[in-house]
């Protein structure tokens, strides 16, 4: 696994996740706030059953739909089912490119979630000689999250893994 570790280094990232010190802005919601929202979030993640494995929260610019995704991760952490978060901003290098999500999302698997690590290292591995591939936001989201994920979810014992990723319609 230390090969595919130094695999990782060759893949440029950024931290955009929601504890970042880009995020600071988004970081608290005011108490009371957006609770019906927040409690229906928390609800669909907690759920037994999963009839959607995607929630979008659409909305327009400038209601909170930020800070909504980062007291989200914020509850995700702590119940330890947030695997990474992701926030795009509009104007800044690097964070409004959608081909940098992927490899971030990557290294935040592997730092945050050391449980899931050897499944997506030996993705990122055997995807090696594909370096440029992995600039393709859905053959590098099949091949090194969705699938090793995947066969890390096989055992049911094992929380829910969760990926925010805010501000979709800045990239």
């Amino acid at each position: 696994m230390a090969d595919a570790r130094k695999l990782l280094q060759y893949l440029p990232h950024v931290n955009s996740a929601y504890d970042s010190s880009l995020n600071v802005a988004h970081s608290h919601l005011a108490e009371g706030t957006r609770s019906c929202v927040i409690d229906e979030i928390a609800r669909w993640a907690n759920a037994t059953t999963v009839c959607e494995k995607a929630l979008a929260l659409t909305g327009p610019a400038g209601i909170g739909k930020s800070t909504i995704a980062h007291a989200m991760c914020r509850m995700l952490h702590k119940d330890g089912m947030l695997g990474a978060s992701f926030s795009f901003h509009h104007g800044s290098e690097g964070l409004n490119d959608a081909r940098i999500l992927v490899p971030s999302i990557i290294h935040q698997l592997v730092a945050n979630r050391p449980d899931i690590a050897t499944p997506i290292l030996e993705a990122v591995k055997a995807n090696s000689g594909e370096l440029s591939a992995l600039y393709d936001p859905e053959f590098a989201v099949q091949s090194l999250i969705v699938h090793p994920l995947k066969s890390f979810r096989r055992d049911r014992t094992v929380p829910r893994i969760f990926l925010v990723i805010d501000g979709l319609d800045e990239c």
